[in-house]
């Protein structure tokens, strides 16, 4: 999901929004290191994530609230705890499966009425392939979940709208198993980075 220092600066930051934090405080606050904190920062600013002002010899930084995948990063940082409901072997053998084909899958088990769902984030993926090559996986999910299907930039485009179909199932109980986050995504990371170790 996110790395240790990302998803505490963001928890940190993105929870209370209304407040600004100096570098060193954010430091103290996340119990992480102070070059890994100043590289992160530095990332979220260049990416129009964060805000930072100079308050005498201290930077200041806030979440910058009007950032279009902001509602989308606060998802993920609640996620990021889960909700205590672990998908079912199986999802995790095809996100395994699926490997490095996929830069984001995102299990959310509880959807409304219409049950889990599996949202899958590919550049060259499409469904047919998807049954072909990983029909065992996804065999194995006994009553599969719906899957959904997007292409990175309309994924991101989504985001960027606020579609509200997204959002939906964004705001629903789930658990990110392959890739970063959608912050990936607004940083111009393209590759994808397995939530799962790969074997060797």
């Amino acid at each position: 999901m996110f790395s240790r220092t990302r998803g505490r600066v963001l928890a940190l930051l993105f929870r209370q929004p209304e407040r600004s934090f100096y570098a060193t405080e954010i430091v103290r606050l996340a119990g992480v290191g102070t070059g890994s904190v100043q590289r992160e920062l530095s990332r979220l600013v260049d990416a129009g994530l964060l805000n930072s002002h100079r308050v005498g010899n201290q930077v200041h930084y806030r979440a910058a609230n009007g950032h279009p995948f902001h509602e989308a990063i606060m998802m993920m940082v609640e996620a990021r705890a889960g909700d205590g409901v672990s998908p079912p072997p199986s999802v995790r053998v095809l996100a395994a499966a699926l490997g490095r084909r996929a830069q984001w899958v995102y299990w959310i088990s509880r959807d409304s009425s219409e049950g889990p769902s599996l949202v899958i984030v590919a550049p060259e993926l499409d469904r047919s392939e998807l049954e072909e090559h990983f029909s065992p996986a996804v065999a194995a999910l006994g009553s599969p979940p719906r899957l959904i299907l997007l292409r990175p930039d309309r994924f991101k485009r989504l985001l960027e709208v606020g579609d509200e179909r997204l959002l939906s199932l964004l705001r629903s109980s789930g658990q990110v198993l392959v890739g970063d986050d959608v912050l990936r995504l607004s940083l111009g990371q393209h590759s994808p980075s397995p939530l799962l170790p790969e074997k060797t």
